[in-house]
This record gives structure tokens, C-alpha cells and sequence, in this order.
């Protein structure tokens, strides 16, 4: 159903459900009619230029509604933004790199970036995360495309390229270290 979820709230549910990926979809817009792109944000303090900052301001500015006053939530939401970069900023690289190539694979989208900004909804997030927009909703031509159920159908098979790739990466590289670790605890060379 059409249901608004605070941005903390979404989080929250993820990690409650000991989720693997956290993947926010969106769309864009910008003041800009002439604005196009599928992006993919990844957290970070600093944002990796103007637009991704604009974008990142614009996309948290519903934060001041679903504010509570006075508890505190604010400086816990900095120290697990700041534990979530430290800790899965590698892995959320990879899974927006791995997206963008399946979405240029199995689309005409042609053009896909990758940016860096503190958006509140990544925040705390405790697995990699990214939060994708699609395109500019602000651009007719672009707003024609995401109407359209076929280009929905495509961009999603392209993330879901994206998703199975990235897992298929993740479960590698366990198994590297799993092998690893059973070597150096039966004592064998590695």
C-alpha cells in the first residue's frame, strides 16, 4: 500500500531482519529540466559534489517532520552513521558499482554514477547499503520513461542483475576466508 515510513524506521527494520542489503529506490528531480541519470549513492559524511549534497538535503528535509524532540536520537544516528561508512563503505562501493553495471547491461540507460552523501535514510544502516535514484522526474522526457511499466521492468531486472552479482561476490569471498581458516586451524600451509 501507499504507507510513508520514517526514514529511521526503514533502517530499523532491516537490521531487525538481519537484512543482507539495504537498497533505497527513489526518483529524482532537480529545478533543472534538463537533468538526467540513474545514480547510486553511497553514505559519507562529505558529499562526493554539489549535486550529490543537493540531492542529499533535499531527500533528508523530511527528517525535520518525523522528528522526535529530546531524545537523543540525533547523536546516536551520527555515531552509527559514522560506524556504518567505517564498516561496510567497501562493500556498499561494490554493490553500487555491480548495480550500475547490470542497469547499463539490460537497459538503454547508458549513463550510471556513483556519488557520495549523508543521506539520513543510510544512516545506521548495519549492512552495505546504497540508495539508488532512477532518473529525473523533473525532466519530461525522463518522467514519460519512469510512467512506463516496461522501463520499471527493465531498470528492475538490471538491480536485481546488479543484487545476484553482488551476493554471488559476497559468498566468494566467505568462502576464501572460510577455507582460509580452516587451513590455519588444521595447521596446513596457506
Amino acid at each position: 500500500n501507499d504507507l510513508f515510513l520514517p526514514l529511521d524506521e526503514r533502517t530499523r527494520m532491516a537490521n531487525e531482519a538481519g537484512a543482507d542489503l539495504f537498497v533505497s529506490v527513489h526518483c529524482n528531480s532537480s529545478v533543472s529540466a534538463k537533468h538526467t541519470g540513474f545514480e547510486v549513492y553511497l553514505l559519507s559524511g562529505e558529499a562526493s559534489d554539489e549535486a550529490a549534497a543537493s540531492v542529499a538535503r533535499f531527500e533528508n528535509s523530511v527528517v525535520a517532520l518525523e522528528s522526535k524532540k529530546g531524545d537523543g536520537s540525533e547523536k546516536l544516528t551520527e555515531l552509527l552513521a559514522s560506524m556504518a561508512v567505517n564498516n561496510y563503505m567497501n562493500d556498499s562501493s561494490e554493490l553500487a558499482a555491480v548495480i550500475c553495471r547490470g542497469v547499463r547491461k539490460t537497459s538503454a540507460v547508458k549513463q550510471t554514477f556513483v556519488k557520495e552523501a549523508n543521506f539520513f535514510v543510510l544512516r545506521g544502516a548495519q549492512m552495505p547499503s546504497v540508495l539508488l535514484e532512477l532518473d529525473y522526474l523533473s525532466n519530461p522526457i525522463s518522467e514519460l520513461k519512469l510512467r512506463s511499466s516496461r522501463f520499471a521492468s527493465i531498470v528492475a531486472k538490471g538491480i536485481a542483475q546488479g543484487v545476484l552479482e553482488f551476493a554471488d561476490r559476497q559468498r566468494k569471498k566467505e568462502e576464501v576466508i572460510s577455507a582460509r581458516s580452516s587451513q590455519q586451524s588444521s595447521g596446513l600451509p596457506q
